[in-house]
């Protein structure tokens, strides 16, 4: 069988960190300036912190993955190894592989 190598795609994972970094920087500038605002600076604060806690990971993994080298995907003889997500799936054997099917999503 011949290898396939799918690599991923570094535009969106870029356009992603940037997204990403975008919510962090918002959430730094709410807990910073809660207090200017006349909503409560406590619920502001909160919901500042969870985005920086929500979203410096994501953008940390992204910016981490632009520079991965390896592919996101690759098929060969042995299976399929996934290296494409937050939690690799690693190699998923040939023999653990019980039904392939096509499914097309609308987006």
């Amino acid at each position: 069988m011949e290898k396939i190598e799918i690599h991923l795609n570094k535009t969106q994972l870029f356009f992603f960190s940037c997204m990403s970094l975008l919510w962090v920087v918002s959430g730094v500038f709410l807990v910073a300036g809660a207090e200017n605002y006349k909503i409560s600076s406590i619920i502001l604060s909160i919901i500042g912190i969870l985005l920086v806690l929500f979203y410096l990971p994501k953008s940390i993994y992204r910016i981490k993955k632009m520079f991965d080298k390896n592919p996101g995907l690759i098929i060969d003889e042995n299976g399929i190894f996934d290296n494409s997500g937050t939690v690799n799936a690693g190699l998923i054997k040939w023999s653990d592989i019980t039904k392939i099917e096509t499914k097309k999503i609308n987006c």
